[in-house]
């Protein structure tokens, strides 16, 4: 068996599967994350500073697994995840959208540290289901530590990280793209899954991950958060700063748990607390135009007032999601 260790927003898991399997070379998005010693060469951890190792097997039995969430009602267009509970702790079942084949089972322990995982179909789909695989044993083993997984699309500028949240379809990936096409000196961060986490002294730090969805954006950087914003479609641009309730309803959406485990939420809870606290959150409603892009960073970036500010802008499109 080959491993190889990775960190991610200063948490390392290792990754172990057969040397000769081709999926490594395949596994281009997680290079930069690579663990590297002083000297530059990798850098492999005693077991005991990682939060989760995943193994690839051939084999992985599932009779003792009892049903907790099994999305039936999924459409052809979006991905499934079916979650059982096990005698040892948890099992999960990948589904990637637009088939109707399982790619992936995975076993994991109570504690999320330990798991293993069965790879199907071909090599595209088993890459498929071993990057679903390891994005939700970050998610899951890092809940207690201050970290949260977020559904988001981030850029970074002079120093600072900024995050755009929002249902899927309502343009995160487009409003950074005008952010870098406008705005002087944006630099992309993640366009889908940043990793927020909060230091030592209370600060809260954007993490680069390996998973950036649609957009090849694996940047292994980080940022302290200036901002976080959540996007709404409409018709005029308008920006209205949060309250903490506000806020906190609006970030909740976007990380990653499993609600239904009690422990599990309220670390995540209680770090979504800290962050609405320390960060500015925002709602903007708005068109995929420059002038959103302009009115979100006049206020975000560089805010001169914490009232609602309206502009109807100009409908110049540069792209859309």
């Amino acid at each position: 068996m080959k491993k190889i260790d990775y960190t991610v927003a200063r948490h390392t898991f290792r990754l172990q599967m057969e040397a000769g399997s081709p999926l490594w070379e395949w596994l281009t998005a997680y290079a930069p994350f690579e663990a590297k010693a002083t000297d530059g060469k990798a850098k492999t951890l005693d077991e005991t500073g990682l939060v989760f190792t995943l193994t690839v097997c051939k084999e992985l039995e599932a009779d003792d697994a009892t049903p907790v969430f099994i999305n039936s009602d999924r459409s052809e267009e979006s991905s499934r995840l079916d979650v059982f509970r096990t005698s040892g702790g948890y099992l999960f079942e990948f589904y990637p959208a637009l088939s109707g084949e399982k790619n992936c089972r995975l076993r994991v322990s109570p504690d999320f540290t330990r798991s293993e995982a069965v790879l199907y179909g071909s090599h595209l789909h088993q890459l498929i289901g071993l990057n679903s695989a390891l994005m939700l044993l970050f998610a899951l083993s890092t809940a207690g530590t201050g970290t949260v997984h977020t559904h988001a699309s981030a850029v970074m500028l002079e120093g600072k990280a900024y995050l755009f949240l929002g249902r899927s379809g309502t343009g995160k990936s487009t409003h950074s793209r005008l952010w870098q096409h406008y705005i002087r000196g944006v630099e992309p961060l993640n366009d889908d899954h940043p990793i927020l986490r909060i230091n030592e002294t209370g600060e809260v730090i954007a993490y680069g991950s390996p998973w950036s969805g649609k957009t090849p954006c694996y940047r292994n950087a980080s940022a302290p958060v200036g901002g976080i914003v959540r996007l709404r479609q409409a018709k005029e641009n308008r920006i209205k700063k949060l309250s903490t309730l506000e806020a906190y309803a609006s970030l909740t959406p976007s990380c990653s748990c499993m609600k239904w485990e009690s422990g599990m939420a309220n670390d995540v809870h209680a770090t979504i607390e800290q962050i609405i606290t320390t960060v500015p959150c925002y709602r903007l409603e708005c068109l995929p135009d420059e002038a959103a892009a302009q009115l979100c960073h006049s206020t975000v970036a560089a805010p001169k007032q914490e009232t609602e500010t309206g502009n109807p802008g100009r409908k110049e499109s540069l792209c859309s999601e």
